[in-house]
């Protein structure tokens, strides 16, 4: 059975032909290579399109607002079937698409096991 990604009863903004939802973060102070001083960001919990371009709409919106406000976006990309999109992107494809927005690859200044990729759009 496919899991639903319906806006309804998920806290979503919905924002012409895209949803998204976004929280408070706090970058951890000496946890990444960019941000050793640590700071406060936003983090993009949902994208989703509810319309072809949709998503691609909403996460220009952000990007101005993050602009505006000097806070990054932190984002985990995660690939899911919608109605729209039926195969789910996978992490490369949504790295990729993500940079056109400026986002990069956040660098841990240890890593370790959790091997999840975090992109941060720099304000």
């Amino acid at each position: 059975m496919a899991e639903d990604h319906s806006v309804e009863g998920r806290g979503l903004t919905v924002v012409g032909g895209g949803a998204y939802k976004l929280r408070p973060h706090r970058i951890k102070e000496n946890a990444y290579i960019d941000y050793p001083e640590g700071r406060d960001a936003v983090f993009l919990e949902s994208l989703q399109a509810l319309t072809p371009g949709g998503g691609t709409e909403v996460l220009k919106m952000l990007c101005e607002e993050s602009d505006k406000t000097k806070l990054p976006i932190i984002i985990i990309p995660t690939g899911y079937a919608t109605t729209l999109r039926p195969m789910p992107m996978t992490v490369e494809q949504l790295t990729a698409y993500y940079a056109k927005f400026g986002f990069r690859p956040l660098q841990a200044i240890r890593p370790g096991k959790w091997s999840a990729t975090i992109l941060v759009r720099p304000s």
